[in-house]
């Protein structure tokens, strides 16, 4: 069971799920009423094993597919706290949905990083902030609900209850102090997941990516 991710820029986070037995495309706009199966399920990242997402990326250099398929492998505890234990583009990733709150844990060049990428259980403008360590540095996550129980129009399909979370990453540095590198916002669609995905850089606020869902497969 492995979970291929290809082309994902460093400064953003993706989650994303598979395919089973049941294929559904969202050319019609269908959305399941719930989520049945081998899944851990937060109601907006729902976690399944062999999950398959397909996407649209639109950058400077144009457009490409990208496509994520998510394997999940056991339970493990991590400071007395159970994640579901998943393979992410060959890399190892720690998940855990808890009361319609998601966080991801992962290992990278031998620094770990913990975030909690989306709380669904927040209100309205309600914000959290998250610190994890860099290379000589550390690295500042502020995020904020923007919009709760939105409609977003996705490739022509209208997604009724949709989570809109704003992203800033900062970089903590002992000179210059924070230092914003990017800001991103994502758009979670209630038993589906990521939908729309817009990076910009943060000094300039120019556009780096956008990512929009063309269909999926839950199991």
């Amino acid at each position: 069971m492995t979970f291929y991710l290809k082309r994902l820029p460093l400064m953003t986070l993706v989650i994303l799920f598979y395919s089973c037995s049941k294929s559904t495309s969202i050319e019609g706009g269908f959305i399941p009423n719930d989520i049945n199966g081998p899944c851990v399920s937060c109601s907006y990242i729902p976690w399944c094993d062999s999950a398959e997402y397909h996407y649209i990326d639109t950058a400077n250099t144009g457009s490409n597919d990208y496509n994520v398929y998510l394997s999940l492998m056991s339970d493990t505890t991590i400071n007395n706290i159970t994640y579901t234990k998943s393979l992410q583009s060959g890399n190892v990733v720690y998940h855990r949905c808890d009361n319609n709150i998601t966080t991801l844990i992962r290992d990278i060049n031998g620094i770990r990083s913990t975030n909690t990428i989306l709380r669904a259980d927040l209100n309205l403008g309600n914000t959290w902030q998250e610190v994890n360590p860099g290379s000589g540095t550390n690295v500042v996550t502020d995020y904020r609900i923007m919009g709760k129980s939105v409609n977003r129009d996705v490739l022509g399909t209208i997604y009724r209850d949709v989570i809109w979370v704003r992203e800033k990453v900062s970089i903590n540095s002992p000179v210059f102090g924070n230092i914003i590198s990017s800001e991103t916002d994502n758009y979670y669609a209630k038993y589906i997941g990521l939908i729309e995905t817009i990076i910009r850089d943060g000094q300039t606020g120019n556009q780096i990516l956008h990512r929009v869902l063309q269909s999926y497969q839950l199991p």
